[in-house]
Parts: structure tokens; sequence; C-alpha cells
């Protein structure tokens, strides 16, 4: 388990914390690569623990479209991470819950775990097919989508048997842990499902029956704000979409702010009171539930932090080919950009590599080469500011003339200045990196506490979210 704790993040002793704080709240975050929580004083705002454990559950697979991680072991692994904070941080007030969105597991009447996570990065429900469907039934989903991919699992005859219900790996988690007999997803999660009705918040149940999907096999669909049962005694929220909890986690103040999240894949939100139609963007662009009543317009790319680690593996395999260890490059690399940042001679990186939403199909180039920038340092910033552009674009989209800073997260983005720098020059607005990091998890320990306490969720954040004081 690698700890950053608390001791080490704020300078505040043990003893002092638990003789003069008020209960703190737990959040935590079953992401994709990492599981992490978090724990604040909701009353005081302070910080007293950010920790972070790999996830590795990933299942390997002959086939390249698909993509899927041992839920079992994921829900164990969250579980101890839990039980640890518990045990040393009690007494808790509540625990937030959020995790990956889109995918889906299966479990029984008894909630027990049937099948894999099958991630939102899973592509067996291909672009093509997700097209034939949005033909017949006039709603867009993409690869990767729960239930685009529970429809082609049931068209192949590739359910697991004995399945009584599907869900998101989070919503599993939460109600595990409070021993509910039925699934309860927020409509934060249940939306990134797909065929999703956002202004009434809940499924469209006649238009999955003409795709074959039983109304039964779904959670119930929530939009409060609630705690909807206990463990060990501690209220637990229901889980929320890991989108809408970095939002949460990240922005101080909702109105003014746009938040970039960069980790495997990147996205740009912002929170809006109108669930507007979306048929003008091009599909690029969703309105997702957040909470109170309000939406996050969110725009996503496939390809985020996802596109330098392509980058990184190309010059690490130099490396080895040159007699080198086969270690990671990114602090080369880094320097590399920064030069590169500085110079402003940089080569054009379109960093669709992994494709786009819309089409799976699309490829990234390099342009613009010339004798004097085909350089590494060329390269390397390059494709950070391939990485801001991408977002830019669909930040320009939405319009957006109220928004006056940038907040970024992701160790994609904290690590690295040079990134910093392009999404600074690029958006022409200031940025700001929230402190502590692991911003999901902060924000599903802020739910919580909302939750629990009945106060606003953004009053909360703004005592509870702090920046660095070096943001630009």
């Amino acid at each position: 388990m690698r700890i950053k704790d608390v001791e080490a993040i704020t300078g505040l002793s043990m003893k002092s914390i638990r003789l003069y704080e008020a209960p703190v709240c737990i959040g935590i975050d079953l992401g994709t690569t990492t599981i992490s929580s978090v724990v604040i004083c909701p009353e005081t705002g302070k910080t007293y623990g950010v920790y972070t454990i790999s996830n590795s559950t990933n299942i390997t697979s002959a086939r390249n479209e698909e993509k899927m991680q041992d839920a079992a072991l994921l829900l164990e692994r969250a579980g101890k991470l839990l039980d640890f904070l518990i045990d040393k941080f009690s007494p808790i007030a509540a625990i937030g819950v959020t995790g990956q969105m889109h995918g889906i597991v299966y479990s029984d009447a008894e909630l027990n775990v049937l099948s894999p996570l099958y991630t939102w990065q899973d592509q067996r429900a291909s672009t093509e097919y997700c097209k034939n469907l949005q033909r017949q039934t006039r709603y867009r989903v993409a690869p990767g989508y729960g239930l685009a991919t529970h429809i082609f699992l049931s068209q192949i005859s590739g359910l697991p048997r004995g399945s009584v219900y599907l869900s998101t790996i989070m919503d599993l988690f939460a109600a595990r842990l409070c021993g509910l007999e039925r699934l309860i997803s927020h409509a934060s999660n249940a939306a990134s499902l797909g065929f999703f009705d956002l202004r009434r918040g809940c499924f469209e149940t006649k238009v999955l029956e003409k795709c074959g999907v039983e109304p039964k096999i779904l959670p119930v669909v929530t939009v409060e704000n609630e705690v909807i049962g206990k463990y060990r005694d501690i209220p637990v929220a229901v889980a929320i979409g890991d989108n809408q909890a970095s939002f949460l986690g990240a922005i101080k103040e909702q109105e003014s702010s746009a938040l970039a999240n960069f980790g495997t894949g990147s996205q740009i939100s912002l929170v809006t009171d109108d669930a507007r139609d979306m048929a003008n963007w091009g599909g690029e662009i969703e309105a997702r539930p957040f909470i109170d009543g309000r939406y996050l317009l969110c725009g996503s790319v496939l390809c985020g932090g996802r596109a330098y680690a392509i980058i990184e593996r190309f010059f690490r395999a130099y490396a080895v080919a040159c007699g080198l260890p086969d270690s990671e490059q990114y602090e080369v690399l880094n320097r590399l950009a920064e030069k590169g940042v500085e110079s402003g001679n940089v080569l054009k990186v379109r960093t669709t590599f992994s494709g786009t939403r819309n089409d799976s199909s699309v490829r990234g180039e390099i342009t613009g080469i010339g004798e004097d920038n085909f350089t590494p340092e060329a390269l390397a910033a390059g494709c950070l500011y391939g990485m801001a552009g991408e977002l830019y674009e669909i930040f320009r989209k939405i319009g957006s003339l109220h928004i006056e800073k940038l907040v970024a997260s992701g160790n994609a983005v904290r690590e690295n200045r040079a990134l910093r720098r392009a999404l600074s020059e690029v958006f022409k607005i200031p940025v700001f990196i929230p402190q502590y990091g692991e911003e999901a998890a902060r924000g599903a320990a802020i739910f919580a506490a909302a939750a629990k306490s009945g106060e606003p969720a953004r009053d909360i954040a703004a005592r509870c979210v702090t920046y660095e004081c070096n943001n630009r």
C-alpha cells in the first residue's frame, strides 16, 4: 500500500486530531488503475489522509477489444482499505463511494459477484454496433457504455448464468457494505450506462425492452443526495460517478470554474442548470446528472494521460534497445517537454491515438516536422499541447464565456509543469491545481458529508477544497 499519510501531508499530529477535531468523513474511489481514499473533516475543511493502493485487477484477454477487471478482487481490496481507514480514524461521520463509470458487473439475488467488471474501455460493443443501436433507438451510446455491452452480451448468449442484477462496480460496493437486498444507483452512475432520461431521472425502460433488456435487472435510481444504509454503524451515502465526484472535490467556485481532469482518458467539465440538447455538438459533449438538480456538461477524450504514456513507451523502447534497463522514462520525458515548451518550436501532435467517442478508427498525427524541430523535446512538448488542445476544442464548443479559471487534476498534470503551462497557454485563463490530489475520493467524502448533515455539498466543498500556492 502506497500511503501519503496524514502527518506527511498536513503536519498535524494524530493526537491533536483525535482530541480536538470533529468526526471525519471518508471518501473511497474504485478507479481504473488505483483505489484511492481521502479523509477530511467537513466542519473545518482539513485533510487528514490521502491513501492510494494499486488496483492491479486487470484480466488479460487474447481479444484486444475486451477490457475487464476481476470485480471480486477489486471489491475485496477496496473493503480492506476502507476497514483500515475506519480503524485508524474512528469516529467516522460518513462514508462516500465513487469509482469508474460506464462499466458493469453482474450479481445474483444476494449481490454475489458473477462476472468480471466490463470496464469503460471495453470495445466489444464496437463503434459500428453502437451506431446501429442509435439508429434503432435514437439514443446515442458509445463503446464501453454498460448497457451497450449488456445488449451485446445478451445477443451472443454471453450473460453469466444466474445473473439477476447489473450495476457499476461502486454501486455494488456500496450496496454490499450496507447489506442491501437491491442495488441503488445515483443518477450520475445510472446515466453513465446509457439509455437514460436526464429530465425524468430514470432509465428508458420501454426502449430497453425493445432491445431485449428486462427492466428488473437494472438498479433502482435516485437523484437525491442520500444515505442508503450503514457499514460498521457508519452512514454510507449512495455512490456517485467519478466525473461528478472529481468536480465536487476539485472546484471551490462552481459557477466560474471548469475542471480538466487527466487520467487514462481526459475530460473537461463545467456546471449548468440546463440539460441541453446535445444534437448540435455532434455527440462529443454530454449533459450528465450532477447534484441538487444540476448537471455537468462534459466532453471526454479517450487518450488523455494515455497519450503521454504512449510517448514514454516509445522512448523507453529506444532506451532498452540501447542496452539500458527497462525502466520508466517520465522524469527524462518531463525534462525534455519543459525544454520543448521553452523553445516554442514544437511539433503539432494530434493525440487521438485511441480514436474518439464518435469514431474509434480515428488515429493520431504528427505534423509540422522540420530540420530544426525533429527532436525528442519537440515531440514531448507537442504531445502535451495536443492533449490540451483536444480538450480546448470541446471547451470552445460548449460556450464558456463565464469561466474565469481552469482547475486541472490528475497525476499527469500534477507531476508535469510543462502540461500546466500548455493548458494555461491554450485555454488563456489561470490554471489551478488542487493541493492534495485524489479529487474523486475527496468529492465522495464531501457528498457523504452533505448526505449526513443536510448542508449543501457546494458549501462543504468551499471549505474542503484548497489549491497549490503556485498554481500557474
